[in-house]
């Protein structure tokens, strides 16, 4: 059930005031909006009417606290509004274009430049990790530098797609939607159990972006394309991009192995086998 919601500048959410919006989609809204202490803050707020125990249902309030980390986005509160029933939740400020933006515009990405950005990313789900997490990010995830002179990865902690990655939820809770189901792990789809691994073979379907230009598996239809990732292997990313090294398409296509005990068993490990696939990298500890 939509809900006819204006939430104008001025207008309050538990501690943090709105100033301006900066998105829409087809749930939800996201606004530039301040705490009290005047810190910025993006404040996602439902588009649909919602229970109490919204933050619950979600599995956001089962989210264990985060040590600041640069390439991660961190959740800073959850509320309902009981005027309006709506949900909302507040995140660090997060800019920079999604990595699918990025690929449509450059087509291919140079692969030390792709290399650089997996890393990133993989530092960012090291973190999330030691802190109790699996996370299995989709691209649009992963937020980069328009122009790649100063690439600084921001990794979204919470997606709705993948809110079943978190404690207390199951792989039957998920409901892969385009484009997340070009890469999700198939061990979601299976039903089986999140692991360290999972989030390798997220980041592996990144790579596959980056230096392809298009996504580890693809279909007429979302069936088909959920299909293949169940039974089917990836194309060589070298048919696709020829130049490829062996031992970057080797590490991409281990990471993206159907049975998760075949992949780096954890995103520091995959991290070591990319530094060996492709020389120095740009590995951001926390």
């Amino acid at each position: 059930m939509r809900t006819p919601i204006d939430f104008g500048p001025g207008s309050k959410l538990g501690r943090f005031k709105i100033e301006k919006q900066l998105r829409s989609c087809s749930h939800t809204d996201v606004f530039l909006a301040r705490d009290e202490g005047g810190a910025e803050v993006e404040l996602e707020v439902t588009r649909t009417k919602v229970t109490p125990d919204f933050a619950a249902q979600t599995g956001i309030s089962a989210i264990p606290p985060l040590e600041p980390h640069p390439n991660v986005v961190r959740v800073l509160g959850t509320g309902f509004d009981e005027k309006t029933r709506a949900g909302w939740c507040a995140f660090d400020p997060s800019s920079g274009p999604t990595l699918p933006e990025v690929v449509r515009a450059s087509g291919t990405l140079e692969v030390r430049r792709a290399l650089s950005i997996v890393w990133q990313t993989l530092a960012g789900l090291d973190a999330l990790q030691r802190a109790g997490h699996v996370l299995a990010p989709t691209p649009k995830d992963v937020l980069v530098s328009p122009d790649g002179a100063n690439d600084r990865v921001r990794l979204r902690l919470v997606d709705e797609e993948w809110a079943a990655s978190y404690p207390g939820f199951t792989a039957q809770q998920v409901n892969p939607n385009p484009p997340a189901h070009h890469y999700v792990p198939p061990e979601i789809l299976n039903r089986g159990a999140l692991t360290p691994a999972t989030s390798v073979y997220a980041a592996g379907g990144l790579l596959y972006l980056c230096v392809t230009g298009q996504a580890p598996f693809v279909g007429r239809d979302s069936d088909s394309v959920l299909e293949a990732v169940c039974r089917e292997k990836p194309r060589a990313p070298s048919s696709l991009r020829p130049g490829i090294t062996p031992e970057v398409e080797s590490a991409i296509l281990e990471a993206l192995e159907k049975d998760p005990a075949k992949r780096p068993p954890d995103p520091r490990a995959f991290a070591a086998r990319l530094r060996t696939a492709g020389g120095t990298d740009s590995w951001r500890k926390a």
